[in-house]
């Protein structure tokens, strides 16, 4: 009884959150934090809410009030005030690797099973070795919400939209104060007097150090925060990974201008 009501629950807040972004957003002056998995959204939700002093229902049932939404939903020009958290792609294969077969503190046990049953590989120790067809998994049959979702098509149904807040999650990590400064003039407008000390505060309580309690760079496989770093597909990628990841999404490292161009390996 209890896990009926517990995926009921799950459900209604589904539904809720279905209507809040695409009915509702401009009427309640929602701020929408859309990213494709493991790009550094729920970071920059927390900095962005704690300066603005907004709710961010996280993992909750949303109320009907303005608030910072999070979520993974493509494009739609009912969204208001969009904000697009984006992150290489090769680095987001190997987190969501890691997230989809590691699991982690916050991940509940089913889910794990259900992401391993579903592996193109039984051997999920040999990272390196798995990834080239981990890769082509992710972008021919990774769903979420019951929807395909690849890494390219999420990021092609953002660029070029003139009211999206583009925020980069390498950035982020190398100018944290000033990347989160720029995309709150961008959502409020350049008028807004920017208060230096709350910005300040909101990065150092959600800094990967603080939540974490470890450096950056120190992993934890065990933690939904493993690493906090950039660059980290290097360590997992072979040719043949570079390889497939460049015929599913070249053309969109280059967009981003991750690379100059679809020669980068």
């Amino acid at each position: 009884m209890a896990d009926n009501r517990s995926f009921l629950s799950k459900k209604i807040a589904a539904v809720k959150r279905l209507y809040m972004w695409h009915y509702a957003s401009k009427k309640l002056g929602l701020i929408l934090v859309s990213e494709y998995p493991k790009s550094g959204g729920t970071w920059y939700c927390q900095m962005l809410a704690d300066y603005l002093q907004l709710p961010y229902p996280r993992n909750r049932m949303p109320k009907m009030e303005k608030s910072i939404l999070h979520g993974h939903s493509l494009y739609s020009p009912r969204f208001n005030k969009p904000v697009c958290v984006v992150r290489d792609g090769r680095d987001i294969m190997v987190s969501f690797y890691h997230h989809m077969y590691f699991g982690n503190s916050i991940m509940q046990s089913k889910e794990l099973e259900n992401y391993r049953s579903n592996a193109p590989f039984n051997n999920f120790e040999n990272i390196k070795e798995n990834m080239p067809a981990y890769i082509e998994y992710m972008f021919t049959k990774f769903s979420t919400g019951g929807s395909q979702l690849s890494w390219s098509g999420f990021i092609q149904s953002y660029l070029g939209k003139e009211n999206v807040v583009f925020v980069q999650y390498e950035k982020l990590l190398a100018q944290t104060e000033t990347e989160l400064e720029n995309s709150i003039k961008k959502l409020i407008g350049n008028n807004h007097q920017i208060n230096k000390e709350r910005l300040k505060q909101a990065v150092e309580k959600y800094s990967f150090e603080s939540v974490s309690k470890r450096k950056k760079g120190e992993e934890s496989k065990a933690d939904f925060l493993r690493k906090g770093v950039a660059g980290d597909w290097k360590n997992y990628f072979s040719k043949e990974a570079c390889e497939v990841f460049n015929r599913y999404a070249g053309k969109e490292l280059v967009l981003l201008g991750y690379e100059k161009d679809e020669h980068w390996f």
